[in-house]
């Protein structure tokens, strides 16, 4: 499966441990499809027994990124001008603090991952969205668990649990800008509590694998080129038959963009989408990764890519294991 996603080519079918499903792998094909009306991110258009993605809690489902045309419109407009890159600006004081903070309690001899680019951006994040404590630290716990020493252990599908009781927690709290547009009637609970998990949890591990592979070598939109963090992009459905690259995929069938392979397919990168579902949050997203990796560059740390640990997931592959040290004049 690992071949079929990260290397260009041809639509392939392949089988993943939930069903199979097309893997779109060129950046022609990807961006046209990116495009197409009838690939669409509502379940409600699948069929069979293709892969429709690990069900969500209730709370999760109105989300931006398999709502509706209408719905997707209407929610991108409300929530993109907290993401955009005046936002980002204002957040780059933050954003410093944090990984200067991470990085002293690094200490001299890390894990790049571990130690710093997890902690890293779980600060960023909470410091951005205004966490309470009471839900920033269980929020710090679970950022552990995900990328700390014991990541091979969890799969961040099982801890949805522990995602609804902070989302929850967090949406009784009205800590976010987010919030006031749900209290003016502008965005439903839904919405809301839908968004503050893509916040929080689905950008974590992106962030996260884009600074340990930046750190591993390479400038940051080289990086993103040749290793995109998010392997795959959100599920779509075609609801009727679709001729893409050569390959007819029939109604009801899951169609799966490789954003690794398109990617690497170049001569421009799409590590975070493309067309009218292009992440809202890039420019937050790259302040975050751009301060976490120019924190450690500043310091002068050594990298070590000797002994480094790969995950290896559907929608996520990067660095688990990365060492690293202080230089010392």
């Amino acid at each position: 499966m690992n071949e079929a996603l990260h290397t260009p080519g041809e639509p392939v079918r392949i089988d993943t441990p939930d069903g199979p499903a097309w893997v779109l792998r060129r950046l022609a094909d990807v961006r046209a499809a990116s495009t197409d009306p009838r690939l669409s991110p509502c379940p409600r258009h699948a069929a069979g027994g293709d892969y429709r993605g690990y069900d969500l809690p209730p709370e999760f489902r109105d989300n931006i990124i398999s709502a509706e045309p209408a719905d997707h419109r209407r929610v991108r407009a409300l929530v993109a001008p907290l993401m955009d890159r005046a936002a980002a600006n204002r957040l780059a004081p933050a954003l410093r603090d944090a990984a200067r903070r991470a990085l002293a309690k690094a200490g001299g001899e890390f894990d790049a991952v571990a130690d710093y680019a997890g902690p890293y951006v779980a600060d960023a994040v909470a410091g951005w969205l205004g966490l309470p404590p009471h839900v920033r630290e269980p929020y710090l716990a679970w950022a552990a668990r995900i990328t700390g020493p014991g990541w091979a252990d969890v799969r961040a599908r099982d801890t949805l649990p522990g995602m609804l009781a902070m989302v929850r927690d967090l949406a009784a709290t009205g800590a976010h800008a987010l919030l006031e547009r749900r209290d003016a009637g502008r965005l439903s609970s839904g919405e809301t509590s839908s968004m503050l998990f893509y916040l929080l949890f689905v950008w974590y591990e992106v962030c996260v694998d884009a600074i340990a592979e930046a750190l591993a070598g390479g400038g940051l939109d080289e990086t993103l080129a040749a290793h995109a963090p998010q392997v795959t992009a959100f599920r779509r459905f075609a609801t009727e038959d679709v001729a893409i690259g050569g390959t007819t995929i029939r109604a009801g069938q899951t169609v799966l963009y490789s954003l690794r392979a398109a990617s690497a397919d170049g001569p421009d990168h799409i590590a975070f989408g493309y067309g009218p579902h292009r992440c809202p949050g890039e420019p937050v997203a790259r302040a975050v990764i751009e301060h976490g990796v120019g924190a450690v560059r500043e310091a002068g740390v050594k990298i070590d890519t000797r002994d480094s640990v790969r995950t290896n997931g559907l929608r996520t592959d990067g660095l688990r294991r990365l060492r690293a040290s202080t230089v010392t004049p």
